[in-house]
């Protein structure tokens, strides 16, 4: 097999495993949190044409460039189905950038390993499925962690300043983007060839760049300085301040996020291979790629496990390195491959496999729309889990409390959908009060997720998604644990 259909086979395999289901849940209107943040924002700056997004916790580059694929592709493909054929473009993008890193700095063996070890990656393969920043934000760090090094390897100050142009885009996809200039600085400084004057010309020159294309693709975090700052100092309450969602664990990266999102072998690959290549520069900016994001992901005291999303591109990189290098003959190189991808491809086809199948939002609702009569008023439990009530069928947001649901009873509502789920709690719950009251409802109907006699996998908790992030394959099905009540009308409503 030549290379290029080494690399065909790699690129069709990354390809393959992030369209696989890209189409789920497009009925559920918030299946996959923050969809709505980028996708929603695109539609309302197409539909005003006011390019104000009014929303700061994102800068804006990303809902601007879904708000004009939307315009140019105009009703052919669903929204939100746009915006996550984005991401697979970005998620495919990263893993043959990761490639040409490798090739360039080391070997394409290397380079080829890599993109195999990222093609795989179930962390990467599950965000590469939806229309939100961290995939996107991924492939721009990338882009500008291999325009430094092009720019090192040749001593082109060009491929620098383009570093520093990449940075700022991905400063423009999230804020967290000003880390790209990390590794930058790191080849920067160390460039044995450039004088004080010089790299002082050029610190400031790639500064300048990298303000400049966060000013033009993201023009109102600036202009609108009033709304940035009330959006950014909500976000700054919620992960530093109230932390009504936080959970700190210096090491949660290590042992949660990365370990299951890569598999065990994988992660203890690059590990090793992060500290077997500090005898090199290049080595030296691998490790500092890694050590950038994953510190920052340590500090941040809200633990989503995307968070660590950033590291894991420098540890396939690390991992691909560490293989290479092994004095050790093919076939055992080809067994510590294989031992390495497996897990992670296995997860990544069990992900893709539930996805494919009906969530319990969606069953919910075609079973109201086929056994209650149109017009029939139905209560549904608030929340991120929360069904969505066929048109012709008068809908009730209630909470998870009794008091609520007494309220829509004395409104004329004799129908009650709710939710819940063990792991994600604060999403979706039946509050022991309501619980009471069930106890004399008549249950309708009831949608599980979950299979019988097994044990889901670990979720990420903080996270509204309700697949595992440990062992997806573990449940039958995506969505929280569903049931559709009927309440007892002779039961006596206190006033």
């Amino acid at each position: 097999m030549t290379g290029r259909s080494r690399w065909g086979f790699v690129l069709l395999l990354a390809a393959g495993l992030r369209l696989w289901s890209i189409d789920f849940g497009l009925d559920i209107e918030r299946v996959r949190p923050d969809e709505e943040f980028v996708v929603g924002k695109a539609q309302r700056i197409l539909a005003t044409g006011d390019l104000n997004p009014h929303f700061f916790h994102y800068p804006s580059f990303l809902m601007y460039v879904d708000a004009a694929l939307l315009r140019v592709a105009g009703d052919s493909l669903q929204p939100r189905l746009l915006g996550r054929l984005v991401t697979v473009t970005c998620g495919v993008g990263t893993v043959l950038l990761l490639g040409v890193l490798g090739a360039r700095l080391f070997s394409p063996t290397v380079g080829l390993l890599a993109g195999l070890f990222l093609a795989v990656a179930y962390q990467h393969v599950r965000e590469s499925h939806f229309a939100t920043t961290d995939v996107p934000f991924l492939f721009f760090v990338t882009a500008s962690v291999t325009a430094a090094a092009e720019g090192r390897l040749q001593s082109r100050l060009s491929f620098l300043r383009l570093s520093a142009l990449l940075a700022g885009l991905a400063a423009s996809v999230k804020y967290p983007g000003v880390l790209a200039l990390a590794p930058v600085l790191f080849l920067f400084m160390t460039h044995p060839r450039l004088s004080l004057r010089e790299r002082t010309r050029e610190l400031a020159l790639g500064a300048f760049l990298f303000v400049a294309v966060f000013a033009v693709t993201s023009p109102f975090v600036l202009i609108d300085a009033e709304g940035a700052r009330q959006s950014l100092e909500e976000l700054f309450r919620e992960t530093w301040g109230d932390r009504t969602l936080s959970t700190w664990d210096a090491f949660y990266p290590l042992t949660f996020s990365l370990s299951h999102g890569l598999g065990l072998p994988l992660l203890a690959l690059g590990m090793i291979g992060l500290a077997a290549g500090l005898r090199k520069w290049s080595g030296l900016l691998v490790l500092f790629w890694f050590a950038t994001f994953y510190v920052v992901a340590t500090l941040t005291p809200t633990q989503f496990a995307r968070y660590s999303l950033p590291a894991v591109a420098p540890l396939c990189l690390a991992a691909a390195l560490f293989v290479e290098s092994l004095p050790a003959r093919k076939w055992v190189k080809h067994l510590l491959v294989l031992t390495a991808i497996l897990p992670p491809l296995l997860d990544s086809i069990a992900f893709d496999r539930v996805l494919g199948r009906k969530d319990t939002r969606s069953l919910a609702t075609s079973w109201i729309a086929k056994n209650l009569p149109p017009g029939t008023p139905v209560m549904v439990s608030e929340g991120y889990g929360a069904p969505r009530i066929p048109a012709g069928y008068p809908g009730r947001e209630v909470g998870f409390r009794l008091g609520a649901v007494r309220e829509g009873e004395r409104a004329g509502f004799a129908h009650l959908v709710t939710h819940e789920h063990p792991a994600l709690y604060r999403y979706s719950r039946v509050d022991e009060s309501l619980r009471e009251r069930l106890d004399s409802a008549v249950l309708l109907a009831r949608f599980v997720p979950f299979r019988d006699g097994l044990a889901p996998g670990l979720y990420d908790e903080l996270d509204a998604f309700y697949v595992p992030y440990q062992r997806p394959g573990s449940v039958e099905r995506p969505g929280p644990l569903v049931s559709i009540w009927r309440l007892n009308p002779n039961r006596s409503i206190r006033r």
